[in-house]
């Protein structure tokens, strides 16, 4: 199945705790900050692997942002970061979020496609990890495979490739009872 075939899903995983060792640190060419008020277009065109917001998804876009986000802003800026480029530029990023105020989620997990095989899935994911304390956890992901783009051949590889979302959260501990039924190319656990 070609990447444009793949519908949009939405597929949630949990990590009880954390694996420290398959955390990774981030190539010395890139560094990690936080998205900056002035970046939130370059945050909001991330999905779209793209350098703006493609005019029909720029409503949706806001809507995210005003239903999720809007009555704090701050928190969403502290807790959404970029990695970057010697030039400052962002080529990935990644947030974490309470929602409705008493669940860790991870979210926008995204790294422009010229930049995912580098490892840097993984070190972004590692980083937001890292901030969680024991105490913090279980923490939810959610995805959807045609937004990042880390879905080729079968939806989920189980390979340790730094590309395989799944494969990198289940490394950093992730416990998802339909592993075994992704690997097989079923659908169970997820959701339209």
């Amino acid at each position: 199945m070609k990447e444009e075939e793949i519908p949009d899903y939405n597929i949630f995983m949990m990590c009880p705790q954390i694996n420290r060792h398959a955390l990774s640190e981030l190539h010395p060419d890139y560094y990690f900050r936080n998205c900056r008020e002035d970046e939130l277009d370059i945050w909001k065109a991330f999905p779209f692997d793209s350098v703006s917001v493609p005019v029909e998804y720029e409503g949706l876009m806001n809507q995210i942002i005003s239903d999720s986000y809007s009555k704090n802003m701050d928190i969403f800026f502290k807790n959404t970061i970029f990695a970057c480029d010697k030039k400052d530029q962002p080529i990935a990023t990644c947030s974490h979020w309470k929602a409705y105020g008493k669940i860790n989620t991870i979210h926008w997990l995204k790294t422009l496609k010229a930049h995912a095989v580098k490892g840097i899935y993984r070190a972004i994911l590692s980083a937001v990890m890292k901030q969680f304390s024991v105490h913090d956890y279980p923490i939810y992901l959610h995805t959807q495979p045609r937004s990042f783009g880390v879905i080729s051949g079968n939806l989920f590889r189980t390979t340790h490739a730094d590309h395989d979302l799944a494969g990198i959260y289940a490394r950093l501990g992730s416990s998802d009872s339909h592993r075994s039924d992704l690997r097989k190319g079923r659908h169970s656990c997820l959701t339209q």
